[in-house]
Order: structure tokens, then C-alpha cells, then sequence
């Protein structure tokens, strides 16, 4: 007798499926484009979780509700784009995030020179009177800066590791 992954799959579903239990129906073609219209949606930070923002024990920091709010938008913002460390520009000051635990770190001084490691995005806060929060992309990399040493160095890129891309 021979066996296909298929078979074994099927049998092993049917094990550990509870006896009254159907098994589901396949997805139909307009399940498939509501998802693809929400996951686009949350993609773009126009789906909102609502999920608190908090801030981390020890820091003195002082924000409003209205601020913890849009800071939530901003991370809901930060998380749909694969963010897990955060800049977020709200009302003049930089707060250091972490989005996946919603956690304002720490306060950033941006008017002293300095590198600030570790932040895979920048989301600058909507205004108190706006709503939603907009992720500040990297501008597009160029020959002259991955050929600077000093620069991979700083980014913690070994050079050898950059690839350029010819520009016609």
C-alpha cells in the first residue's frame, strides 16, 4: 500500500478531530477577498486595535489620554509595517516604543548630537486635532552612502554585505 502526504494528513485530521466535529469547508473566493481587503487595510494602518499604550515603570513621563490614544495609532501604525522598535514623534517630543508590547521606553533628546540604535522605524503622531499617525519611510539608499565605511559601520552593515544597484 503506498501512502501520500495527502492520506496521512487526512488520516491524522480525522483523529484529532472531535467526533461531532464537520470538518471546515474550503474558503470560498469571497471569504479570500475580504480578507485580502482587510489584511490590505491593516497593512496601510486604516484598521485601528484600540490596544493601550503604556509607559514603562520608572519613567517620568506625563502624557493625556488624547495622547496615549493617537500614541495607540501610531503603534497600531508602526506594527502593520513590521516594526518592532519605534521613534514616535508626538507633540514635539520623541518617545522611544516598543510595539509589540506597547510600551513607551524611554524619551528621546533629538536636539543633542548622538546616535539612537536600535529603532527599525519612525512614526510620527498625527496632531492632536487629526487622526492616524504616518510612518516616515528611510529615504532610498544610493551608491555613495552603502559606500561609505563609516556610515556601514555606524548601521552595524558589514560592507561586503551591501549590494549596489547600478542607477541608469
Amino acid at each position: 500500500m503506498i501512502f501520500t502526504a495527502a492520506s496521512m494528513l487526512g488520516a491524522l485530521g480525522s483523529a484529532l478531530r472531535p467526533k461531532n466535529a464537520q470538518p471546515s469547508s474550503p474558503t470560498t473566493q469571497g471569504q479570500s477577498a475580504e480578507f485580502a481587503e482587510l489584511l490590505s487595510k491593516a497593512q496601510r494602518g486604516e484598521i485601528t486595535s484600540g490596544a493601550p499604550v503604556k509607559i514603562a515603570k520608572g519613567l517620568q513621563l506625563k502624557l493625556s489620554d488624547e495622547q496615549l490614544g493617537r500614541l495607540s495609532v501610531a503603534a497600531d501604525k508602526a506594527e502593520a509595517q513590521g516594526a518592532n522598535r519605534a521613534l514616535v514623534v508626538l507633540d514635539g517630543q520623541t518617545l522611544q516604543m516598543d510595539v509589540a508590547s506597547r510600551t513607551i521606553t524611554g524619551a528621546v533628546d533629538t536636539s543633542a548630537p548622538g546616535v539612537i540604535a536600535g529603532v527599525d522605524a519612525i512614526v510620527v503622531a498625527s496632531p492632536a486635532a487629526a487622526s492616524g499617525a504616518s510612518i516616515v519611510k528611510p529615504p532610498s539608499a544610493n551608491a555613495a552612502a552603502l559606500a561609505n565605511p563609516s556610515l556601514l559601520k555606524s548601521l552595524g552593515t558589514p560592507q561586503n554585505q551591501v549590494t549596489l544597484a547600478s542607477s541608469n
